[in-house]
């Protein structure tokens, strides 16, 4: 029988693998089990080649392993969304994103939202290996050669650089690196713009930018070309090599992807994309429908099922129908 699978694993126990395909109205060999399909992968972004629907609809739970998190980046990136430098328009509305590495890099760019056109923009940047810049310099940074210093409306931060683990040069106690930027550098260096990003999930981010670059005819993200470092690290992102014995949930390798951080505090915090929702009740068939498609958003790119997204979510062992 096409799409079952039928074995026994190492443990003798007997393991039943059931594709869609095993639906004779869904089998893609003929012509309407194609066209179901081809419908149903429309709903992932990337189709049938999507990370999601490779593993959600395919069982490939491998799928990623190694992958590039954004392929399509490279085909698309001459086209709309690597462009050259212009003036930014007073009625831009800019942030900034901060990573920070003491033996990394940190990381630090400036965005621009035109709500005219619902259009991001990365347009600066700054890009240093840990070793070689500290807090003082950073802060010099941005207020001397960032020319959009005083146009930001936040900078958002990884909330652990909130950790008082930095030792003072001159006292025995510890403090962090935001009180650094605000209690250590010059008066007129003080950075003033800090706020802790309100989100620092790779999947959502992943999720998210995916929509921007590709959920549309043209990418709603452009990146400056004096922006190289966040242009090479969206090109070369990419998934660890998955271990069988570990059920993960998506991550990215952790290695080149400081600029991606900053994109990623920026885009899960700032006030535009993340519109506030009025408050629905807890319990209601509203609640639910709410809880489910959001549900089914991550499970197209987490690898889990729709019931185990819903679970986690809600938090009870209710089940979808």
């Amino acid at each position: 029988m096409d799409g079952l699978l039928i074995k026994q694993n190492q443990n003798k126990h007997r393991v039943i693998r059931l594709h869609y395909s095993a639906d004779v109205e869904k089998n893609p060999i003929l012509e309407k089990g194609k066209k179901w399909r081809d419908e149903m992968a429309n709903r992932y972004i990337g189709g049938v080649n999507s990370l999601g629907w490779r593993r959600e609809m395919e069982l490939d739970f491998g799928a990623g392993s190694g992958e590039l998190v954004f392929p399509e980046f490279l085909d698309r990136e001459s086209a709309d969304i690597v462009i050259d430098p212009f003036e930014i328009s007073e009625t831009f509305t800019l942030y900034g994103g901060l990573d920070w590495g003491n033996r990394n890099h940190v990381a630090f760019n400036v965005y621009a939202i035109d709500e005219s056109e619902d259009n991001y923009y990365s347009i600066w940047e700054y890009y240093k290996p840990g070793n070689e810049t500290n807090v003082f310099r950073v802060a010099e940074m941005m207020h001397v050669q960032c020319p959009y210093y005083e146009r930001l409306q936040s900078i958002y931060y990884d909330p652990s650089m909130n950790k008082e683990d930095q030792q003072r040069e001159s006292l025995d106690d510890k403090t962090s690196i935001i009180r650094m930027f605000q209690e250590e550098v010059k008066e007129e260096y003080v950075v003033d713009k800090l706020v802790p990003a309100s989100g620092r999930s790779d999947v959502a981010a992943i999720q998210l930018s995916r929509l921007i670059l590709f959920g549309n005819d043209k990418s709603k993200l452009h990146i400056f070309k004096s922006c190289p470092n966040q242009i090479n690290e969206f090109r070369n992102l990419k998934y660890p090599e998955r271990k069988d014995y570990i059920n993960e949930s998506e991550k990215i390798l952790d290695k080149n992807n400081h600029s991606w951080d900053t994109w990623k505090y920026f885009i899960l915090s700032n006030p535009y994309t993340v519109k506030p929702e009025q408050k629905i009740k807890v319990g209601t068939l509203k609640y639910i429908n709410k809880v489910t498609e959001l549900a089914a958003d991550l499970a197209q790119h987490s690898g889990r099922s729709l019931q185990e997204e819903f679970n986690e979510i809600y938090g009870e062992n209710l089940t979808l129908v």
